[in-house]
């Protein structure tokens, strides 16, 4: 596919030897969250490794890969227009979920984040020679210094680092990038070098701990900078250009899942983005990690069943979108191992209730927020009834747990949110998820002097990436209501 100026280009680019999948717009710019944070290395703990010997070395190259990973939560913005001013996503992600036990006397199991598998123990165990250590009373089994220092040095294991990135299916070489070369904003550091005792230690004395097998962190509090203590990140699509190339480039990812890309979670050396750490090094196609393949349809949101006095709780809705209603909402993820290119058996849910429409800052009055604000009320009686809704709405478990999952991708700093309506609004100066551009020029004028939006989606809109033909020759006014969908791991 060829575009100019107008349009979208897709090509493969090769840099050095590295074949790299492109999409490209001239002069897009991406943002990420976090930053590739170096090696820190504050174990000085002597294991017996620190001089290795022939047969030491061997047992390094022979070690199996040793780390595994894991987010719960993908949510997708579809917003694709030229008032975004850097502050959007395409793709946010992490891993937060926790599993509360049955019973008060076990633990939380973290279902999500990062591990240490127990292959590597379990081979580390089987081929290390015991080290004394005097707080070993034991005496003749392989400490937990030794394997956290002999993980740390193997040949396979060093220098790794989480990543996430868009990539072909049939080539996890091939990334997706709006720029010409691949950079951390296409391929997504998280966390630092695993291989360094910020990160390592957290995993490793869990799994060493853990009979049963290697249990998940999701929090790492050693980790100096605060952006490295989470898995989380996003990518960024969707900035650049006129208002009808970028929601172009936006439908055309939205595409290219259909059957040829996927998000990845995988493994890297820090010193190369681009080449994926893999079980099979003749094999394009696998790689230590997992991939996720969301798909995007119509698809009615609550927001649209609220304007058309739908109950959405109890299941009540309208049958379907206008006809020329974009696929910009996700309404489904399939998990894979990129090791056996198999489903890992990991389900996902996209709820229809999780979908927000995103309404523009001067339509806030259709999107009154959740919670008590003071100035609305203006006597004592009035803020107490304020108080006391409010209070009565957080005791809600149902209320409180959605509202944790839109915080997560849209915190409070940004948007407004009301749970009850299912949609936001933004908070960010210069930032709108449509284009503004004036009426009086088309119409005569109307509120505020721009295109209104149509958020009811049985109703005819505006989409860029239709041409009029697509209308019957005269296209609605109205532009097509852009849409967030929040997808959780089962």
């Amino acid at each position: 596919m060829y575009f100019n100026r107008l349009s979208t280009k897709f090509k493969l680019k090769n840099i050095g030897k590295r074949a790299l999948a492109t999409l490209f717009v001239s002069g897009v710019a991406v943002s990420v969250i976090f930053q590739n944070c170096g090696k820190a290395g504050f174990d000085t703990t002597s294991t017996g490794l620190d001089s290795l010997s022939e047969e030491s070395s061997r047992l390094s190259s022979g070690a199996p890969f040793a780390f595994d990973a894991a987010i719960d939560q993908i949510s997708y913005l579809s917003c694709a227009s030229s008032k975004l001013g850097g502050n959007s996503f395409t793709f946010r992600f992490g891993a937060y979920s926790i599993t509360r036990p049955q019973s008060p006397n076990t633990p939380d199991k973290i279902m999500s984040g990062l591990a240490v598998k127990r292959t590597f123990f379990d081979y580390a165990r089987a081929n290390l020679q015991p080290t004394y250590d005097p707080k070993n009373p034991k005496g003749n089994e392989v400490t937990y210094d030794q394997m956290k220092k002999f993980l740390s040095t193997s040949a396979g294991n060093s220098g790794q680092q989480l990543q996430f990135s868009m990539r072909k299916i049939n080539d996890l070489k091939q990334i997706y990038t709006i720029v010409g070369s691949v950079s951390s904003t296409d391929a997504v550091p998280v966390l630092g070098d695993l291989s360094d005792d910020h990160w390592l230690e957290p995993i490793a004395s869990k799994a060493y701990a853990d009979s049963t097998g290697s249990d998940f962190v999701n929090y790492f509090p050693l980790a100096i900078d605060a952006s490295a203590r989470k898995i989380e990140g996003e990518l960024d699509f969707n900035k650049a250009g006129t208002d009808a190339q970028i929601q172009t480039l936006a439908e055309t990812y939205r595409d290219e899942f259909a059957s040829n890309a996927q998000l990845v979670l995988g493994f890297s050396k820090t010193s190369d983005l681009t080449n994926l750490t893999t079980p099979d090094a003749t094999s394009a196609r696998k790689a230590f990690g997992t991939g996720y393949r969301p798909m995007f349809k119509q698809g009615v949101t609550p927001f649209t069943n609220v304007l058309n006095g739908k109950d959405y709780e109890i299941g009540e809705s309208v049958v379907s979108t206008y006809i020329q209603y974009p696929e910009n909402v996700m309404t489904s993820i399939s998990e894979v191992s990129l090791e056996s290119g198999k489903s890992t058996g990991r389900t996902w849910t996209c709820d229809v209730k999780r979908r927000y429409t995103i309404a523009r800052s001067q339509d806030s009055a259709l999107c009154p927020p959740d919670g008590y604000n003071k100035s609305s009320v203006s006597d004592k009686i009035n803020q107490k009834a304020a108080y006391d809704s409010f209070d009565k709405l957080l005791k809600d478990a149902n209320y409180r747990y959605e509202l944790e999952l839109v915080r997560r991708h849209f915190p409070a700093k940004d948007w407004d949110v009301s749970i009850d309506r299912r949609c936001l609004v933004p908070k960010i100066k210069n930032f709108s998820c449509y284009a503004d551009e004036i009426l009086a020029t088309a119409q005569g004028g109307t509120s505020y002097g721009l295109v209104p939006v149509e958020y009811d989606q049985t109703k005819s809109c505006y989409s860029f990436t239709k041409g009029a033909t697509d209308y019957g020759g005269v296209a609605p006014t109205p532009y097509c209501a852009e849409i967030a969908s929040i997808c959780v791991r089962n």
